[in-house]
């Protein structure tokens, strides 16, 4: 396949889970603009809205300044490297699994630049247990290191 038709097709997959995690974070937010408790999908499953200032899971999410600038700094860099890496590799699947968690990277990196926080609102739960709420980039960039990590171990 031809080079240029390669990089158009993950261009398209990086610009495809960014809108996805645009929109469904507009939507949740204007949802959310004039309510207040949770929207209650089923017994383990809510939407919440909930910003998160901090790394993945809520590490590091005590609203400090310099925490919020270095977390950013440390996003666009490894963006860089996610980028790089993109752009020399030649297995599809690979491109495939960048594409995913560099649209993911990026849905968040906008929202930590524009909102100061990054927009979480998916919130799954089972009895005593409660994952942390995550969004659609969130999901996006753990299905890519988990393609990243089924390629790795097919390849062993």
């Amino acid at each position: 396949m031809c080079w240029c038709i390669n990089r158009v097709w993950y261009v398209l997959v990086i610009l495809l889970v960014w809108g996805l995690d645009y929109y469904s974070k507009e939507w949740i937010l204007e949802y959310f603009a004039t309510r207040s408790q949770p929207l209650e999908i089923s017994s383990y499953f809510h939407l919440v809205l909930v910003y998160n200032k901090g790394a993945t899971f809520g590490l590091l999410n005590n609203g400090s300044t310099t925490a919020f600038w270095i977390l950013t700094a440390v996003v666009i860099f490894v963006l860089g490297f996610l980028v790089r890496w993109l752009i020399t590799e030649k297995s599809t699947y690979t491109h495939l699994a960048l594409s995913m968690i560099i649209g993911g990277a990026l849905g968040n990196l906008y929202d930590r630049l524009m909102r100061g926080a990054v927009v979480d609102f998916l919130d799954f739960f089972w009895q005593d247990y409660h994952w942390p709420a995550f969004n659609v980039a969130d999901a996006a960039i753990v299905m890519g290191v988990g393609l990243l990590i089924l390629k790795t171990i097919k390849e062993r």
